[in-house]
């Protein structure tokens, strides 16, 4: 989850929007708007916002904020509009190289099990990787055929804070299972009979991750 907030010593009032789907928060009253990926800083704009604030409106890509204003010793109500367009187009491009490094952290991981496996006779039947959110799975539909045994890897970038796999039927039946706080598992079946499998890769912790799951055999 991205957050966006608005750095400021004294925060008199918030809003909770949604930009480009993703989810949020705004403080206002400060100097900056800075962007959030989880605990980390992606991205700090000065930003200069009016003074007395009394609401906020979300916008597609912005915020209307309206302000009490004394002018003549009447109190009149004015409009300000915040754009964020150009903040998030940065924005998309900092999480895109971010997600990018994620990807290639999870992938050489992973390539360390694929190259210890060929020299125990490990074939690589797949190698892939993709960006997941926490509490989001990986899901891979799998034809194994018989006589054959299956060696399932799959490792995260360092932000992931545990893994779990499990190999599942198309009952829903769990056929074989490995989780723990490492970013890596495994799993080792003998297959006797030409089956279809879902694989579904989780990890845990504050935010998206790179997750890379390699398919292997013998």
């Amino acid at each position: 989850m991205v957050l966006l907030t608005l750095a400021a010593l004294a925060a008199p009032g918030s809003k909770s929007c949604t930009y480009r789907g993703l989810p949020a928060t705004l403080a206002w009253d400060g100097t900056h708007v800075v962007f959030l990926d989880g605990e980390a800083e992606l991205l700090k704009v000065p930003v200069a916002l009016p003074e007395g604030v009394t609401t906020a409106r979300c916008l597609p890509e912005g915020l209307k904020l309206l302000t009490d204003v004394s002018r003549d010793g009447k109190l009149t109500l004015e409009t300000h509009e915040v754009d964020f367009s150009k903040l998030l187009d940065t924005l998309d491009a900092e999480r895109f190289t971010r997600n990018q490094r994620r990807e290639e952290e999870a992938l050489t991981c992973n390539r360390t099990t694929v190259w210890e496996g060929y020299g125990e006779g490990w074939r690589v039947r797949s190698l892939t990787s993709d960006v997941v959110p926490t509490g989001n799975e990986r899901v891979l539909l799998l034809s194994l055929l018989p006589d054959t045994r299956y060696r399932f890897s799959a490792c995260a970038d360092a932000s992931a804070t545990g893994m779990s796999m499990e190999l599942i039927d198309l009952e829903g039946r769990v056929v074989k299972r490995s989780s723990g706080d490492s970013r890596r598992q495994e799993i080792i079946v003998e297959n006797v009979e030409t089956v279809t499998r879902y694989l579904l890769v989780q990890h845990t912790g504050p935010s998206e991750s790179g997750v890379s799951v390699a398919v292997g055999y013998r």
